[in-house]
């Protein structure tokens, strides 16, 4: 039993390293120019991997996630968009507006569907993280390929891919790369 428990972990350490080191160059390397950071797929990978893998980590990672960024967003443009801005100053805007919809947040996780407030919460920061400074609201509301909400949807979507098929190589690697000193699956069932 302990080889094939070893097993596992060594195939899967195997698909997370290579996958992440592809999103890595990815990130670092083509798509930087469009915003793309390391940091909100690896928020997406965990998430995936939170809600117990295959299909059903992807739906619920995903559906929490956007929950949690487009809930971020709204925030951040509350806050830019006040109609009384002027006299509250942007510190206290923006934290009345993070107030509320985390509040929200956190009654939308009585719906079975966002059900886990923590990987929301991921998702909210993940956009609070790319949005930037004090221009958020205004930078949210552009039609831009660098637009902080499209990057994190997509950073975290990629996340959850890339974490999917981490998944489907490691089953494959285990299927047809014997460890030294073992058979490949094929092998042993003859």
């Amino acid at each position: 039993m302990g080889n094939f428990v070893m097993s596992i972990s060594t195939y899967r350490a195997v698909s997370v390293g290579a996958l992440g080191g592809a999103a890595a160059f990815l990130a670092e390397g083509p798509v930087a120019q469009y915003g793309a950071q390391l940091f909100p797929v690896l928020i997406g990978w965990a998430g995936y991997y939170h809600f117990g893998e295959k299909l059903e980590g992807l739906k619920k990672s995903l559906l929490h996630y956007l929950a949690g960024a487009v809930l971020a967003a709204a925030a951040f443009i509350i806050a830019a968009r006040f109609p009384y801005g002027a006299e509250l100053g942007a510190a206290s805007r923006t934290a009345i507006a993070v107030a509320v919809t985390l509040g929200v947040l956190v009654v939308a996780s009585r719906l079975m569907a966002l059900s886990d407030f923590p990987v929301a919460v991921l998702g909210y920061a993940t956009l609070v993280g790319l949005a930037g400074g004090s221009e958020r609201g205004d930078r949210l509301l552009t039609l831009s390929y660098d637009n902080p909400l499209v990057v994190a949807i997509l950073s975290l979507f990629a996340g959850v891919i890339f974490a999917l098929l981490s998944d489907y190589l490691a089953e494959a690697l285990q299927k047809y790369v014997p460890l030294p000193g073992q058979r490949t699956r094929s092998a042993t069932s003859a």
